[in-house]
């Protein structure tokens, strides 16, 4: 029998114990711990229908909840801005909601939607004899103007054919003042940039981008064509700064003040691809999107056996109808003086974040739209929440501070998101220290360790790695006794027993 070692045990059990003190550290590809969707702030038939979509369709509730805020900016957009005093926020919202293939994108979207199409086709239809009526007297103006034409060339008398060229002229000038009007466009899927441009300039300059798929991020970087992407579109679009396209062989078209609404959903792998695109994050387009990094409940769900009932239904309907409804406006919605007060100190909050070592250091062109972004979420949340009245109240304190739930929800999931693509620099970093310990069996460590056995140059690279992995429970400062003589050491770190090598995103 062996024999039995007491201090051995002792030091097994002390080991065991050390161990136990250590919580499971969270992998980088590990999004359970992201906080849900607060819906309960919603207004109370968009809280209702997200709800229920979520519970028909088993899926995250941020996937209906950022379609829904989606559509209401379709409805509302170019009907007013929010005054923050310093400037204005239109009320057109870009969302982007990732989750993998079989979770439902399709139909959580075609429900949320549906009523933007239905509005779409019946205002479609009800245009339909007036477009036919103008279009055939169109086509007689010209048909007039093409015979005025060929016998005025034909004229062998001048005053004859001055008379002629003079009529031809008069019809020209009624073509150009009687233009054939097109079917109204609120809504579209896949299109080009060229296309949308042209769209929305015959459209109240205004659009609705919504798409199941991620093919809308290749058609932004140029699928169609040679060169760079177009992405002047969907900058200006979003910011309301005016936008004009002169191309050879097309019509000129200007927007003096664009409002583009954006509506995706994307699996992980896109977003991967999209990170890559130096062009997206450069010019600040990936910035201007609000994420949604969902759950995925596949695996998990039940056999489907409900439905969305038809009051719900019928009421949400009416709900995004009576959006659809309200006058284009040039008013301003103006915040209470209390939740001007909150707004404020969400702003300094976020620009207290971007500082070095903040949690939006990294992520500065997103980090600095957050605000602004919180301040359109209040004015769709106020539209939804008062519709017609909404022109006439000022914005309440508590739909601002809704607003900046919503918010904070939003800057949890961009951190996510970017570190998806790899666009934070500091998990990249993490990454690499964490490969380091896991591969030599480190148990304790100093920042100058790292420098010797990675690639990482300089402490200003390690530090906010080293910080991250602290927030995942990777490592932890140790507990190390300083003597108070001469210079202090630097920091040591003890490193979780229970990591293992990660697997790869």
């Amino acid at each position: 029998m062996e024999k039995f070692n007491l201090g051995a045990a002792l030091m097994q059990l002390e080991e065991n114990r050390k161990n136990d003190e250590w919580t499971d550290p969270v992998p980088f590809n590990d999004y359970s711990t992201l906080p849900d969707f607060p819906v309960n702030l919603l207004p109370k038939i968009g809280r209702e229908m997200v709800i229920t979509v979520s519970e028909v369709n088993q899926i995250d509730a941020g996937l209906a909840a950022s379609s829904y805020l989606s559509v209401v900016a379709t409805c509302v957009q170019q009907k007013a801005k929010v005054d923050l005093i310093s400037h204005k926020e239109p009320l057109n919202i870009y969302t982007c909601s990732i989750l993998p293939s079989g979770n439902r994108k399709s139909s959580t979207m075609d429900i949320m939607t549906r009523p933007l199409y239905e509005y779409q086709a019946t205002a479609q239809e009800k245009m339909s004899n007036t477009i036919r009526e103008a279009l055939n007297a169109h086509m007689i103006r010209e048909a007039r103007l093409a015979k005025l034409q060929k016998q005025a060339a034909n004229a062998e008398d001048f005053s004859e054919r001055e008379r002629l060229k003079k009529d031809a002229a008069n019809v020209a000038r009624e073509i150009s003042e009687n233009p054939v009007p097109k079917k109204p466009l609120f809504i579209v899927d896949d299109i080009t940039s060229e296309a949308l441009g042209i769209h929305m300039a015959e459209n109240n300059e205004r659009m609705a981008v919504m798409s199941t798929e991620g093919g809308i991020f290749e058609l932004m970087a140029g699928r169609y064509n040679d060169k760079a992407g177009n992405l002047d579109l969907y900058l200006k679009a979003h910011s309301g700064d005016a936008w004009s396209s002169h191309r050879v062989g097309r019509e000129a078209k200007t927007m003096q003040s664009p409002a583009l609404t954006m509506c995706l959903t994307v699996q992980p792998e896109v977003i991967g691809e999209i990170g890559e695109n130096k062009q997206f994050r450069g010019r600040g387009l990936l910035a201007r999107f609000l994420y949604c990094r969902c759950k995925s409940k596949v695996g998990s769900r039940g056999r489907q056996t409900k439905s969305v009932s038809e009051t719900i239904t019928r009421e949400y309907q009416r709900h995004i109808e009576c959006l659809m409804d309200l006058p284009m406006t040039t008013t301003t919605l103006k915040l209470s003086q209390d939740a001007q007060a909150l707004w404020d100190e969400f702003y300094n909050d976020i620009e207290a974040d971007l500082r070095e070592g903040g949690s939006l250091h990294y992520l500065p062109d997103w980090g600095s739209k957050l605000a602004g972004a919180v301040a359109r979420i209040a004015g769709l949340l106020h539209f939804a929440e008062h519709g017609s009245k909404a022109v006439e109240l000022p914005i309440s304190v508590n739909i601002v501070s809704a607003s900046c739930v919503i918010g904070a929800y939003d800057k949890e999931h961009a951190l996510a998101t970017f570190g998806l693509m790899e666009a934070d620099p500091g998990i990249e970093s993490a990454k690499k220290i964490l490969n380091y310990l896991v591969r030599h069996g480190i148990d304790i460590f100093k920042g100058r360790d790292v420098l010797r056995h990675t690639n990482l140059k300089t402490m200003d690279e390690v530090t906010p790695a080293l910080k991250i992995l602290i927030e995942r429970g990777y490592i932890r400062e140790a507990d190390v006794t300083r003597s108070g003589i001469g210079r202090p050491e630097a920091t040591a770190y003890d490193v979780n027993p229970k990591i293992k090598i990660p697997k790869k995103d």
